[in-house]
């Protein structure tokens, strides 16, 4: 048994028949733009790393995404890596998860936790998470990272951007075969009334909107338009991919 397999847990049709049922009961619509949903499956297919930058606006956006990627054959059988916050990771319910998405769960401690002064019950988790994300994009697997750097958010805050992408891009990126695509994950119900994306939505259509692809040598070069900024890249691109009621910009 390969260390991926031992790692992950093997795919099997079973595994992608419950990813689609989780897909149906969240009422994933997807929607392809510029064509960045399949030069991702391309790219996957050469072998590369491929970083899956999304927003964080409520609780299930992160299962939505996983359940997309795990219902599609060219993501089945590729290591996928997602850090999540301690409180859910050491929650037994949520922790036994990994086994049935067949997804590597790193705990993080997150600003929320950090207000809450959990800082002495578990170690921050930011360097395995870095790490780890390094040895699976080395070995052309996949790696998740939500913009925010904590969940449930409600919105995309333009005016207060995290460094999480320009940090992660410097210290988990290897030098090798690399794309990045940005999802925008929002509930339209919401976004149409004008309220906050926060909460589980369940019940509810949740839309999926997939970005361009890009190389990582690409996205430096477009990032010069922003000063050479990243983050200031990641937080446009992800911005363009919700609707104007999950985007906060300054007033």
């Amino acid at each position: 048994m390969n260390e991926a397999v031992e790692y992950f847990g093997s795919s099997t049709p079973r595994h992608r028949e419950l990813m689609r049922g989780v897909g149906k009961a969240l009422r994933l619509e997807t929607h392809d733009h510029w064509g960045g949903l399949e030069a991702a499956r391309r790219a996957a297919a050469r072998g590369a790393g491929i970083v899956w930058l999304f927003s964080h606006n409520m609780i299930n956006d992160g299962i939505a995404m996983i359940s997309k990627l795990r219902s599609d054959p060219a993501f089945a059988d590729k290591d996928l890596l997602i850090p999540m916050s301690t409180e859910l990771f050491y929650d037994r319910r949520y922790r036994h998860f990994q086994s049935p998405l067949r997804t590597k769960f790193i705990p993080i401690v997150t600003p929320e936790a950090r207000a809450r002064k959990k800082l002495g019950i578990y170690p921050t988790g930011l360097k395995t998470y870095l790490e780890e994300s390094r040895n699976v994009l080395k070995r052309g697997g996949m790696v998740a990272i939500a913009l925010q750097a904590q969940g449930n958010q409600g919105a995309l805050d333009m005016t207060n951007p995290t460094r999480a992408f320009s940090l992660f891009l410097k210290a988990a990126s290897p030098g090798r075969d690399v794309v990045i695509m940005p999802v925008g994950i929002s509930a339209p119900h919401a976004a149409r009334e004008h309220k906050s994306q926060k909460g589980a939505h369940w019940g509810r259509r949740i839309r999926v909107d997939f970005g361009r692809c890009v190389s990582r040598d690409q996205l430096l070069a477009e990032s010069e338009e922003f000063g050479g900024n990243t983050d200031a890249w990641a937080y446009q691109a992800l911005a363009t991919l919700l609707p104007k009621a999950a985007v906060k910009h300054r007033e």
